[in-house]
């Protein structure tokens, strides 16, 4: 698919390439060279409770508001898991959660006013992302695993799950997996799907809803369930496209298993179970 041009990107990708060949001190020094530039508040976990709200798990020793840097999550020296369960909000670039962190959004609103959210991860170890218990997150572009300078760590997943709904303004890259167990997935833009070509693209719907704001992907989203990236309850219903509710959108939804079907997967499950123990014995 076509990568879409944006003339922010030469100077965001300048800096992902300065930290990922030189370090995080290279970076300091650019950022310190740069009037405008804000000091990033990078996750530490230092507080050893895991939560969002807490300051000490902050590297500015404050929890992330309007008016700073960027955020780097990848520091697992006191956990992997962070937990957000109230309101916060922030406006810098969001690069994380990443090399098999998780981030819940636990019946809490997040919302970042950057420009984009990046987690990243190996698919042995993926980086996870739960929006559960009516929780929402609003984000500028959402680059599930894949974007347009780093596309070799597909491992990330996003789970939506308890009427929760995730937005992103602007485009969503999946290079991960989705499972929209119910809730909205809300794209304001249009989607690249494996776009980097790693092969890891899936998403499953089941109760949940899919819009697509910025295009009708109709064509796309034949190809996609051909090539399996795109299923109804992990295969076994069917996904429906609507392109007519929305004029030059796009709303995806699954539609539910007959029963006959519902019945197989039951036994499938069954035997799958009774290998594992057999297996394990």
């Amino acid at each position: 698919m076509k990568k879409r041009n944006n003339p922010t990107i030469g100077v965001r990708t300048s800096l992902r390439t300065i930290r990922q060949s030189f370090g995080p001190a290279l970076v300091a020094l650019t950022l310190s060279l740069t009037p405008t530039a804000q000091a990033d508040n990078n996750w530490t976990g230092t507080a050893g409770d895991g939560l969002w709200t807490s300051a000490g798990n902050w590297s500015l020793g404050i929890v992330p508001a309007p008016g700073q840097g960027n955020m780097f999550i990848n520091n697992q020296t006191l956990g992997t898991t962070v937990t957000l369960n109230s309101t916060a909000s922030f406006n810098g670039d969001i690069f994380g959660p990443e090399w098999g962190m998780t981030l819940n959004i636990s019946g809490g609103s997040f919302t970042n006013l950057g420009f984009v959210f990046a987690p990243i991860g190996t698919v042995l170890n993926p980086s996870v992302i739960n929006v559960s218990g009516g929780g929402v997150m609003q984000v500028g572009e959402l680059l599930l695993g894949d974007n347009w300078w780093f596309n070799t760590a597909p491992g990330a997943n996003l789970n939506i799950t308890g009427n929760s709904t995730v937005q992103a303004r602007g485009w969503t890259w999946i290079g991960g997996k989705i499972s929209l167990d119910s809730g909205t997935l809300d794209i304001g833009g249009s989607v690249n799907l494996n776009a980097g070509g790693q092969n890891n693209a899936h998403v499953d719907i089941e109760t949940g809803t899919w819009i697509v704001r910025g295009a009708n992907i109709s064509a796309s989203v034949a190809t996609w369930i051909l090539n399996g990236q795109l299923t109804a309850y992990d295969g076994g219903g069917t996904i429906n496209v609507d392109t007519t509710t929305l004029p030059g959108g796009t709303i995806i939804t699954a539609i539910v298993p007959e029963p006959s079907s519902l019945g197989l997967l039951a036994i499938g499950g069954l035997l799958v179970a009774r290998r594992l123990r057999r297996s394990s014995s």
